[in-house]
């Protein structure tokens, strides 16, 4: 492993000082958190947020599963039956009277 100062271990991103925060590598650059998952994690389609645990995909887009939600009753849809129309996703409740 390697050896910092304490004021020569800052984050490659907003390069504030490490300090006891746990930190993530690429290569030889170390990360804070927030700042490895704004860089490299996949980012929700809807709310474009990192998604750092989690998630699904739908349409080959990465959406946290909070966020991919009926387009009528914002009922959750991960790991529900749904149906798309016209771009939107409906859960099938709101799709039968909707549609």
């Amino acid at each position: 492993g390697n050896s910092w100062h304490d004021e020569c271990f800052i984050c490659c991103g907003c390069k504030r000082p490490m300090g006891s925060q746990s930190f993530l590598s690429k290569e030889s650059d170390v990360y804070c958190t927030p700042c490895y998952d704004e860089k490299f994690a996949k980012h929700c389609f809807s709310c474009k947020k990192p998604i750092t645990s989690g998630g699904v995909n739908y349409q080959e887009q990465p959406w946290h599963s909070h966020c991919f939600v009926c387009s009528s009753c914002s009922k959750p849809l991960a790991g529900s039956s749904f149906t798309n129309h016209q771009n939107q996703v409906f859960c099938v409740d709101c799709y039968k009277s909707c549609v």
